[in-house]
């Protein structure tokens, strides 16, 4: 189409359209993870690049098309459209996307010389390509001036050819030439910017996540050094009164040990955490004897592969060895760790219930105050699970049912 004869106020009507339709697709293009992924990589391969430009490149033709057919004439953002791709993919990728996008507009179109600004675009973004493409804050300032000497020649042509031969949304004036370099400006501009600022953002969600995996590391290497001081004082209070007694602490130990050290899941299945749990009670069982601890482990079978965070229930058990069993001299300590699923809410959860028979608490509104274990359970199952987890205390003071400590953990299950 010949726009010779249109007024400037319609032709700055089009080039918002074109400015918005840029910006629009820029937009999808910034919140589509995969192609965000290739996009913000600091180190891409010939593979990623040629992959951002595939992605980048059926933009420009359906824009192309959508001319051709439906006479939608601001759809096209060619010029702009094939700098972006040599600044996002490099040379190659945006030199065979031009040659694809320019062999459409000499076959369909016959724009011969729209054909060869399209090559010439895409080989002015590759000069700015770099893989980290926001390397400096102020990059993308001198990017998007880079458009400029490609618009204005781009402009400059147009008067020159025949109008057949090109494509520009431009009258030939000088207004709406200086409006086109404008527009192209801005698109580039505008698309770096909003690319930007999704990486930003991307980049303060994998800080984070990083962050919350470290606070989950810290309150992990606080608990299993609490439990290896307690044993080796363990050890340390019989190794001269029995020795078997001491050797058989020290290999239940190394087993603890064996599981605690493997670092490589951060989640186990519950059959795995209750066998670490029967080595610990072992322990114990030794320190107390038999007849002084009395543990019952009730758990559903269907739930033995159900992951999860380990060293979750040994800080409860613990707790309930400390804070209640050892309180007891009149009678025998018990301890009952009861796991099933329940449904709430209609969402199933694991319920992990860990009770003793001891005095309770004086006063139980400072309880995770009292030591490390119940507290850093508490803060895990908060960073894990948000609002969906929870730890829930039942002090009883010794009455119903003679058990005096309550700690129930709720885990939202995920087959």
């Amino acid at each position: 189409m010949d726009f010779t004869t249109e007024s400037i106020r319609y032709i700055t009507f089009l080039l918002l359209i074109k400015l918005a339709f840029i910006v629009i697709v820029s937009a999808m293009l910034g919140n589509f993870d995969y192609f965000a992924k290739l996009l913000f990589s600091k180190y891409k391969t010939t593979k990623d690049r040629t992959k951002i430009a595939l992605i980048m490149c059926p933009t420009i033709l359906i824009g192309i098309t959508l001319r051709y057919t439906a006479n939608y004439h601001p759809m096209d953002f060619s010029i702009p459209g094939l700098f972006i791709i040599g600044i996002s993919a490099g040379f190659m990728p945006a030199f065979i996307s031009s040659l694809v996008c320019g062999a459409v507009l000499v076959l369909f179109g016959g724009e011969y010389w729209y054909a060869i600004m399209a090559v010439i675009a895409s080989f002015s973004g590759s000069l700015f390509f770099k893989e980290d493409m926001f390397a400096t804050s102020k990059r993308i300032y001198h990017i998007s001036l880079g458009i400029i000497p490609v618009s204005m020649l781009y402009a400059l042509i147009s008067r020159v050819v025949p109008h057949s031969s090109i494509f520009i949304l431009s009258n030939g004036t000088i207004e709406s030439d200086i409006l086109v370099v404008l527009y192209d400006l801005l698109g580039v501009f505008l698309t770096l910017f909003l690319w930007r600022h999704y990486k930003t953002k991307l980049e303060l969600i994998e800080s984070s996540y990083n962050l919350d995996r470290a606070k989950l590391a810290i309150l992990s290497s606080k608990i299993n050094p609490h439990f290896l001081f307690n044993t080796l004082n363990t050890i340390a209070a019989v190794i001269r009164i029995d020795s078997n007694l001491a050797r058989d602490i020290v290999f239940k130990l190394s087993e603890i040990m064996r599981y605690v050290l493997n670092t490589e899941n951060e989640f186990r299945p519950i059959k795995d955490e209750l066998d670490f749990i029967n080595n610990y009670l072992a322990i114990e069982r030794l320190r107390f004897g038999d007849e002084r601890l009395k543990v019952t482990i009730n758990a559903d079978n269907d739930l033995n592969e159900f992951d999860l965070p380990t060293m979750l229930i040994q800080p409860l058990v613990e707790n309930a060895i400390k804070h209640g069993v050892s309180k007891l001299s009149d009678k025998q300590g018990e301890i009952v760790i009861n796991i099933r699923m329940e449904r709430k809410d209609n969402d199933n959860y694991i319920k992990i219930n860990v009770s003793d028979n001891g005095p309770g608490l004086v006063n139980s509104g400072d309880v995770f105050s009292r030591g490390m274990g119940l507290s850093n359970v508490r803060d895990r199952i908060k960073l894990l699970y948000g609002n969906k987890g929870s730890l829930d205390i039942d002090d009883k003071n010794g009455g119903e049912d003679c058990f005096g400590f309550s700690v129930s953990m709720n885990i939202p299950f995920r087959s």
